[in-house]
């Protein structure tokens, strides 16, 4: 049956997302996870053992509980896609010290986190999960990044509404100042007046701890994420 593109019975362990699709005449059948699903082409895609190979199918040559279950998954998928995640940096300075020879400025950072919800349904007990990455020099000049890390509950965000929160806040040395007979402490002076916060990476999370959507606030932010999971 050409439209059912490389249906066949699968005996691998399948991920926990798979499932069993079956031919509308319920001749074949096959364990697959659906990734995709177009009504305007009655076109589905399938990954095949929670890997990268994929195939392509009608989805009006399968059984009549699948095409229920293509159309679930379209309007899970719309729910998903319209959550939308902005961010707003928060600076206050807050300590001054020092003395003569040693001056120093620090201020804290945080930010405000909106979680839009664009759809006219309503989402329940969400969990946004957060990173802040802060750039620093430790004492021997090496650049490191420090991850200050957080979670928000959302009970509710109901249709075209928002919910809003706020992260941890972050302590960072602005200026720092020192007496020139000091070389250590010299260095030291000059490297704290590097630090600075890269920016946040937040990712949304459903009841089953699904991950419906990921924000990053800059550029910069999401290649250091993207560092800090290869390094996990």
């Amino acid at each position: 049956m050409k439209s059912l593109l490389l249906i066949a019975s699968l005996t691998a362990v399948l991920p926990l997302s798979a499932r069993t699709f079956t031919s509308s005449d319920g001749s074949k059948s096959m364990e697959a996870e659906l990734i995709s699903f177009r009504p305007s082409t009655d076109t589905i895609v399938f990954r095949h053992n929670g890997k990268n190979t994929h195939s392509t199918a009608k989805a009006s040559a399968f059984s009549k509980d699948d095409q229920a279950y293509f159309k679930e998954f379209l309007k899970e998928s719309a729910k998903s896609t319209s959550l939308n995640v902005t961010s707003e940096k928060e600076s206050e300075k807050f300590e001054t010290g020092g003395s003569g020879i040693y001056n120093y400025e620090k201020k804290k950072e945080s930010f405000v986190v909106s979680v839009e919800n664009r759809g006219d349904f309503n989402f329940e007990k969400l969990t946004a999960k957060y990173d802040i990455y802060v750039s620093k020099y430790d004492k021997a000049g090496n650049k490191v990044v420090e991850v200050v890390s957080g979670e928000e509950s959302i009970s509710e965000i109901q249709g075209l509404l928002d919910a809003q929160f706020n992260t941890k806040s972050v302590d960072v040395t602005i200026d720092c100042s020192t007496s020139e007979s000091c070389p250590k402490c010299q260095a030291h002076a000059s490297s704290v007046k590097r630090e600075r916060v890269i920016g946040l990476r937040v990712r949304v999370y459903n009841e089953e701890d699904e991950m419906l959507t990921e924000f990053h606030s800059s550029s910069s932010a999401r290649s250091t994420a993207e560092k800090k999971d290869q390094e996990a």
